[in-house]
Parts: structure tokens; C-alpha cells; sequence
């Protein structure tokens, strides 16, 4: 498990994109600068907290995940 106060910075990182609209990892990546490996750990971590929830939405080019504030 990791550290919390260590990964803490990217969890309000990803919680402030998401507060202003983002809602797919692509896009929250891009705006706070970090990878999306890292991105996605944020937000399953941030989900496991039930501060956001994510739902698979089928685009074009397949399946992508969303997520929204709780």
C-alpha cells in the first residue's frame, strides 16, 4: 500500500480537475500534468474512498472511464 501523505498531492490534483469538469482520465491528465498511469491510480484510490464514483461510457474508439464527483 502506499504512503498516503506521499501520494496525497496527486489525489487533490486529480479531485480539483474533476471538481471543474474533467471527467475522463485522458483529460485529467493533461490538465494537472501528471501521467495517466498515475491519474488512474489517483482516481481507483479516490473511488475505493467513495469520494468519486467512475462508469465505463462506450465512445467511437471504445470503452472509456468516466468519472464524477459523489
Amino acid at each position: 500500500m502506499s504512503n498516503y501523505a506521499a501520494d496525497s498531492p496527486k489525489h487533490f490534483m486529480t479531485l480539483d480537475a474533476v471538481s471543474r469538469g474533467m471527467n475522463e482520465i485522458g483529460k485529467i491528465a493533461k490538465v494537472t500534468k501528471l501521467e495517466e498511469a498515475e491519474v488512474e491510480l489517483a482516481v481507483n484510490d479516490l473511488a475505493s474512498q467513495r469520494m468519486v464514483t467512475t462508469f465505463g461510457k462506450k465512445g467511437f474508439l471504445g470503452k472509456k472511464l468516466q468519472v464524477s464527483m459523489t
